[in-house]
């Protein structure tokens, strides 16, 4: 069967098409072949890694202007005084990962490494749950 990934088909460039109709296109074409549904499910979690990223970098920074946080992260811990590069720093860091995971979509080790990363940031996402379950005085 012909790999079909709409992420390299002209229709994915072509600005005339709304963006609504190239992502269902991209949708539904990855139904066709294996390795276009693992380019789908990478892509899929490599925008819900972003979301949570964001949301990572806006608790650390309302725990770190609350007080009574440490972070774990050494190079993360020297910017926390300086926001505008803990952001930089962090927006750099989450563009390159995905930047690789997106050119390896199609290959099984990519899609491993989203899951282990969604696994990761789901424990993170725990333990920023019960750091605001915790009242800190």
């Amino acid at each position: 069967m012909k790999e079909v990934d709409i992420l390299d088909t002209p229709m994915s460039s072509n600005p005339a098409i709304p963006l609504r109709r190239r992502l269902w296109a991209w949708l539904h074409a990855a139904r066709q072949d294996r390795r276009a549904r693992r380019a789908r499910r990478v892509a899929l979690l490599v925008i819900l890694l972003w979301i949570v990223s964001a949301f990572d970098l806006v608790f650390t920074l309302t725990a770190h202007r609350a007080g009574q946080f440490q972070e774990l992260n050494p190079i993360a811990a020297r910017l926390l005084d300086r926001p505008a590069l803990l952001v930089t720093f962090k927006v750099s860091l989450v563009t390159f990962a995905s930047c690789i995971l997106l050119a390896f979509r199609r290959r099984l080790p990519a899609e491993v490494a989203c899951w282990t990363l969604a696994a990761a940031y789901a424990a993170l996402s725990g333990v920023w749950k019960l750091y605001y379950l915790i009242p800190h005085a």
